[in-house]
């Protein structure tokens, strides 16, 4: 009768999540340092990024933390990280992500917030640098698709 090799333990969900990083960060075009919350969230690290004094800190490629208040960004949709409906879509959110990092780090950063609040209660906001819409940057090079905030979002799955 012979012995099988002990089986290695599955990897937890979050460990491959750091493990898959630092690739997918480094393909954006810089270099985007992300953290695993203790629940399981992905965040960007926080970084010397401020508009009129207050911190930015990327949750998405569509929405930021500006002086501890969550914002929707306007004018673009960006893949999903968190509520991916595919592996595809996360990876581009990663993507995405990490660009908009990039980008906040490119000039002088200024917000613009804007009435009400959208479904999800995150106040909206346009961020500026160096005076252009990020939202124009992220949809030119493929990170992002306009959107309005009202129709309904395309999908980012392969067909």
């Amino acid at each position: 009768m012979g012995f099988a090799a002990p089986k290695k333990p599955p990897k937890k969900r979050s460990q491959v999540r750091l493990a898959l990083l630092p690739i997918v960060a480094a393909g954006a075009g810089g270099l985007a340092v992300f953290a695993t919350l203790p629940d399981g969230r992905l965040r960007s690290a926080p970084s010397a990024v401020t508009a009129a004094g207050e911190a930015i800190t990327v949750v998405d490629g569509d929405t930021v933390d500006i002086g501890g208040k969550r914002y929707r960004l306007q004018g673009y949709d960006a893949p999903e990280i968190y509520h991916a409906k595919c592996g595809q879509e996360r990876d581009r959110g990663l993507i995405a992500a990490a660009r908009l990092i990039g980008v906040l780090r490119e000039g002088e950063v200024s917000v613009r917030r804007g009435a009400g609040r959208e479904k999800w209660g995150r106040g909206l906001a346009r961020l500026y640098v160096a005076g252009r819409d990020v939202s124009e940057l992220l949809i030119a090079e493929g990170h992002a698709r306009a959107y309005d905030g009202k129709s309904r979002r395309q999908g980012w799955c392969g067909k």
